[in-house]
Formats: C-alpha cells, sequence, structure tokens
C-alpha cells in the first residue's frame, strides 16, 4: 500500500481549489447510515441499506403505501460542504423527485443533525471538481435546501 504524503499537497490539483480537503471517514458514514435508517424507521418506512450494491445511492426506503425513497447519504463530522461522484449525480438526476438526499452533520457530536432533501439536483448548483467524476457542494448551497428534521424525530 503506498501511503500519500499529505504534507506535500498541492491546492488544485491534490486539494479541491474549495473548500477542505475530505477524507473518507468510516465512523463517520456509519454514524450517517445509522441516522438516516433510524429516521426512515421513525417514519414507519422500511429502510434497506444498498451502498454496496452498486446501486449509486445509500438506502432504499419503501413506505406503508408502497411509495419508495431513494437515499444518498453524505455525513460530516462537523459540517461543511459535500461531494457527490459523477455516478451518484446521474442516479440522483436520473430519479428525480423519488431521489432524496439525507446530509448528517456533527456525526461524532453529541447529537447529529439531519436536513433532508428531495430531488437535490433540481435544487442545488454542484461544482464539477475533476472531469465528471466529483461535484462539490458548498454548504451555502445545501444549508437552506430542504428540511431540518428536528433531533427528537431521529432517537
Amino acid at each position: 500500500m503506498v501511503m500519500k504524503d499529505y504534507n506535500n499537497l498541492t491546492p488544485g490539483k491534490d486539494i479541491p481549489s474549495k473548500g477542505t480537503p475530505m477524507w473518507r471517514d468510516d465512523e463517520v458514514e456509519a454514524i450517517a447510515m445509522d441516522v438516516a435508517m433510524r429516521y426512515e424507521r421513525s417514519r414507519g418506512w422500511t429502510p434497506t441499506d444498498v451502498s454496496s450494491d452498486g446501486e449509486h445511492y445509500g438506502i432504499r426506503s419503501v413506505g406503508p403505501n408502497g411509495e419508495k425513497r431513494f437515499i444518498e447519504v453524505k455525513g460530516r463530522s462537523q459540517t461543511g460542504a459535500i461531494i457527490l461522484t459523477g455516478p451518484e449525480m446521474d442516479k440522483l438526476r436520473q430519479l428525480g423527485d423519488r431521489a432524496w438526499l439525507y446530509i448528517i452533520t456533527h456525526c461524532k457530536g453529541e447529537q447529529p443533525r439531519l436536513r433532508i432533501i428531495q430531488d437535490p439536483i433540481s435544487k442545488l448548483n454542484p461544482e464539477m471538481l475533476y472531469r465528471q467524476v466529483q461535484y462539490f457542494v458548498e454548504e451555502s448551497d445545501w444549508l437552506d435546501k430542504g428540511d431540518e428534521v428536528h433531533p427528537i424525530e431521529i432517537l
């Protein structure tokens, strides 16, 4: 395994020109998925984790009436911008108003916060970072979209 020397990164090349560099944090991702799954169950829906099935979204949730939500989950240890991959963007665009983006912030804090955005592609303005492989969504872009779920609803 080759370890990258993070002390010698080049802004604009190795680091996105905007925002803070992000690295995968399995603990944050697990917390975010757990919060999203608990929220769906609290609504009386049946969520299924499909994040490792190649679906390009994290959760498929079915309501009592058979309605489906296709949910991409993004977690942050604190708060800030998020990254969407090209395949995630394509899937969210394809699903339209059946697509949901759940952004869970403060995952390593005492009370994670959940913001849900239906049909996120129609509401957000992602900035392409690299050849349609990654898209950067500023916190100021997603923060006022959708609804913040009151913490009591996800306990």
